[in-house]
């Protein structure tokens, strides 16, 4: 297994779920899901969309709901159309070595609950776990502090 790695790389996913109480909590996590869909809508290049996320790099931002990826460049911001369901769903796409990591926010439907889901992959296991570290603290302190 260690060669298959090696040779393809190493991944690492996880999930954070933040859970509220009642019906004040499911209001707080809308609230959180449409302050990060305005914050977004505020960017203008690529250095501003590193701010949305605590410095985590984005190099786009696919919004399920408005159905639209945002791709951001060094001079502006680019706009594609998604042709997939319509879904209360934020991805960010972070690049990073293999140029596949990403973090996802979503909110429960059912319950008072908003999961961050992480996917990191690198060439080495001790750097790919230590930017999974990084990235899940940026990302989920920047999402806590819309709640």
């Amino acid at each position: 297994l260690e060669n298959i790695y090696k040779r393809f790389g190493y991944g690492f996913e996880e999930t954070v779920s933040i859970t509220l109480e009642g019906k004040e909590g499911i209001e707080k996590i809308a609230g959180a899901m449409k302050a990060l869909r305005a914050e977004l809508l505020t960017c203008k290049n690529k250095a501003e969309a590193q701010a949305l996320l605590g410095g985590a790099p984005i190099e786009a931002v696919r919004d399920y709901q408005a159905s639209k990826r945002y791709v951001f460049t060094d001079d502006g911001v680019k706009e594609e159309e998604i042709a997939l369901p319509v879904s209360n769903v934020l991805l960010y796409e972070l690049g990073g070595d293999k140029g596949l990591d990403w973090a996802c926010a979503r909110p429960s439907g059912t319950e008072p609950k908003l999961k961050i889901y992480f996917g990191i992959y690198g060439d080495t296991r001790e750097g790919s776990a230590a930017c999974l570290a990084d990235t899940k603290a940026k990302v989920e302190a920047a999402v806590r502090a819309k709640l």
